[in-house]
């Protein structure tokens, strides 16, 4: 029994040889598959049925498929896309992690975001794009 699953696993590696498998968009496209799948649970709408078959059809062609150019063109695309997003979200929860020892505030001459520690009183900050000097209270 275990030799059976040795050459399955064998032959699904030969079988998957130079096709794409997973990547960053494949795994987007299969999320929001079972979003909304999770979300239309005992729905009988048609459009809903819909769409996930197409999100499956079209997660099931990216990953048999045997062009890794043009896949991975798609994916770059996506990435150059959700980057700025993730960047932005990764930013906010850094803040929000460290909301408690630092005080955040923008520049008033240059609008850059500057970051102090918290209960130093009032204290005079120097922008370091600008070099502009003001007081604020931490």
């Amino acid at each position: 029994m275990k030799d059976f699953f040795y050459r399955l696993a064998y032959k699904f590696q030969a079988f998957m040889s130079g096709r794409n498998g997973n990547d960053a968009l494949g795994y987007f496209i299969l999320s929001v598959y079972f979003l909304i799948s999770l979300f239309s649970v005992g729905s009988q709408n048609n459009a809903v049925g819909l769409i996930r078959l197409v999100l499956l059809l079209l997660y099931l062609f990216r990953f048999f498929s045997k062009k890794l150019s043009s896949r991975r063109n798609e994916n770059q695309a996506f990435l150059r896309t959700v980057e700025p997003i993730r960047a932005w979200v990764v930013k906010k929860f850094r803040r929000l992690q460290k909301q408690k020892d630092y005080k955040y505030f923008k520049c008033p001459y240059c609008k850059t975001e500057l970051r102090v520690p918290r209960g130093k009183g009032n204290i005079t900050v120097t922008c370091p794009k600008c070099h502009k000097s003001f007081d604020k209270k931490s």
